[in-house]
């Protein structure tokens, strides 16, 4: 049993702002109260059923999870940009499915100052970001999500009078962690409006505490103020050096980290402080967190916030090895206790009987100047295997991108060609490899005379 955070936090600070919106603000004793009046919802549901909310970015989605979790059963939050959702909650076995701008809140009921104790059974279900194309089921245990939280509030305080805006969807671990660190810490978590630019809601809310992406920090780095912010938390893929640079030289108080779902969010993340060149890195590994790199430099983790299994259609998958180690597919290395990450193995290809690492040449792209995203995918090539291949965002000529890489790359390392980004993907999130590639070879004509035109010419001299 797994003492409720949200009652706790009640206890502890029952009149301290937890949920704020454009439209109402609610205290820790409302939002307590407001959960345990919205338990009847419930009440032909039982334990261990499982219960989906689409589009639930919106204050009143966390409220309901918090009084589901009550009744012991299992919330699988679904973004709005999750194709055939239909499909997705047939998977998950789901029993009734909330929609987020549906969802009303009773009028509280006051919480008795009286420990609530929450079952050990699945209590998440989120779905990966399925950079592959084909996203997983993570389930989660409450105890899992309190001990991430409890580590992250270790590292970067989260406390009475801070606020964390809710930059990052409730449907992907990056947001819904939030929700835990106010919980343990006693901060508040700020919800946009589902029409309001990040720029803006930045302006509106004046957060201490925010989570971003590489594409955002870079759109709004110049709207924060450094003067109220308390912290930056920025992953979720390759961050340009440049970008850091700059955030550093501001003053803009940023955490570089690795992380990931199965470990319910951080799994490292840099202190408060942390030099320009530690911040080049992924971060140290936070108390309860276990990484190791293993024999063929794959990064291995464990610890009380990993996940309990995958939920596929043929049941609870566990997905870690008989030591608990999860093997995360990513390759990096480990320096007294600091994580760079270098990329994904399912990623790597050989081009010419050298490794490329995609993640590797995104890096280096990113750090050029007018490069807001980049995606590197590989297509077949006749000569050498496989070759690179860019997408990027920006405002850049191929001439200047590949003048730039050549001076931080090996020439078999910058791609043949650079392409647009589609305008029909986001940049906001990991983008579809898979799709990014087949729309590459389209694109380009894959089988050319041997005479074609590389870049990196006779790499193997």
């Amino acid at each position: 049993m797994n003492l409720c955070p949200l009652r706790a936090a009640s206890i502890a600070w029952p009149d301290d702002p937890a949920l704020v919106d454009s439209r109402r603000t609610l205290t820790f004793s409302q939002w307590d109260g407001c959960a345990e009046a919205l338990t009847d919802q419930f009440n032909d549901l039982k334990p261990g059923h499982t219960i989906a909310i689409t589009h639930p970015d919106r204050l009143e989605s966390l409220v309901l999870m918090t009084a589901a979790w009550r009744k012991g059963l299992t919330v699988a939050p679904i973004s709005h940009r999750i194709p055939n959702s239909g499909a997705t909650t047939r998977m998950l076995g789901v029993h009734r499915v909330f929609h987020g701008p549906e969802i009303v809140l009773h009028e509280p009921i006051k919480p008795p100052k009286k420990d609530i104790y929450l079952d050990d059974s699945i209590a998440t279900i989120l779905l990966t970001s399925g950079s592959s194309g084909q996203p997983k089921a993570v389930a989660h245990a409450i105890a899992a999500h309190v001990c991430s939280a409890r580590s992250s509030n270790l590292n970067i305080p989260f406390q009475s009078g801070h606020l964390w805006l809710m930059s990052l969807s409730i449907s992907h671990i990056g947001g819904l962690a939030v929700a835990f660190r106010a919980m343990l810490g006693g901060g508040c978590v700020a919800f946009p409006s589902a029409s309001q630019q990040l720029a803006s809601a930045i302006k509106t809310f004046q957060p201490s505490h925010i989570s971003l992406v590489a594409t955002q920090f870079a759109a709004v780095l110049k709207q924060l103020d450094h003067t109220q912010l308390k912290a930056v938390l920025t992953g979720g893929g390759p961050i340009p050096t440049a970008l850091i640079g700059q955030a550093v030289e501001m003053g803009v108080p940023i955490h570089t980290t690795y992380g990931m779902t199965e470990m319910a969010s951080q799994v490292t993340t840099t202190p408060p402080n942390a030099t320009r060149a530690q911040l080049m890195s992924s971060g140290c590994v936070l108390d309860n967190n276990h990484v190791k790199i293993s024999p063929n430099g794959e990064i291995w983790v464990r610890g009380p916030s990993l996940f309990s299994g995958y939920l596929t259609d043929k049941g609870m998958i566990k997905g870690v090895d008989k030591d608990g180690w999860y093997h995360t597919g990513d390759t990096g290395q480990l320096n007294s206790g600091w994580l760079s990450v270098s990329g994904r193995m399912d990623d790597m290809f050989v081009s010419g009987g050298e490794n490329i690492h995609p993640q590797e040449i995104e890096a280096a792209l990113l750090g050029i100047k007018g490069v807001a995203a980049a995606c590197v995918v590989s297509v077949p090539n006749p000569r050498w295997g496989a070759r690179p291949i860019a997408f990027i965002d920006g405002s850049v000529s191929q001439n200047e991108i590949i003048n730039n890489l050549e001076g931080s790359l090996p020439r078999f390392k910058i791609p043949d060609k650079i392409l647009p980004w589609p305008l029909d993907i986001s940049t906001a999130h990991k983008p579809p490899r898979d799709k990014m590639k087949s729309r590459a070879l389209k694109m380009i004509q894959v089988c050319t005379p041997k005479t074609q035109d590389t870049n990196q010419g006779d790499f193997n001299a």
